[in-house]
């Protein structure tokens, strides 16, 4: 049995995770407290620098290079429209076709993309920052949560 210096609880050792600086081999936090702290550290500014530079670190070791190959060949496969467009956009960029322009939003010129309302329109995009199309789509998907459905460039409520 090992208190914890967090809950102040006394619990099994088998509750406390391994640590070579510590004397007796164990953390000074039980498991649940460790995580509690693990996951508010996450939701921070520092907590999500430090989460993006282990994904980079993680992908460039070669388990991490075989995850990211079946996670984009999977995204592939269920979107294979997306795809078609996706494609259409780097081909007219290259060619001269589109140019990208400021996000629409922030009007930054930094890691701009082009976001789509309907992929049957491939070049008629917004242009959005990635911090700014990641919003729209989390706006979007509670929309669709909350039962509102887009057509005609309209938004309309479905009530229950």
């Amino acid at each position: 049995m090992k208190i914890c210096n967090n809950c102040k609880l006394f619990k099994p050792l088998s509750e406390f995770y391994k640590s070579k600086r510590e004397k007796d081999g164990l953390q000074s936090w039980c498991k649940e407290c460790t995580i509690t702290r693990v996951k508010e550290f996450n939701k921070t500014e520092d907590g999500k620098i430090s989460q993006s530079k282990a994904c980079k670190k993680y992908y460039l070791t070669e388990k991490g290079k075989i995850a990211r190959n079946k996670s984009n060949n999977k995204y592939k496969i269920s979107n294979p429209e997306k795809r078609k467009v996706h494609s259409i956009i780097e081909h007219a960029l290259r060619d001269g076709k589109l140019i990208k322009k400021p996000c629409e939003v922030c009007y930054t010129t930094v890691k701009v993309e082009a976001h789509h309302d309907d992929y049957s329109k491939p070049l008629d995009i917004k242009w959005l920052c990635r911090k700014d199309h990641k919003l729209v789509h989390r706006i979007l998907k509670i929309l669709k949560e909350l039962g509102y459905t887009y057509s005609n460039e309209h938004w309309n409520r479905h009530d229950q």
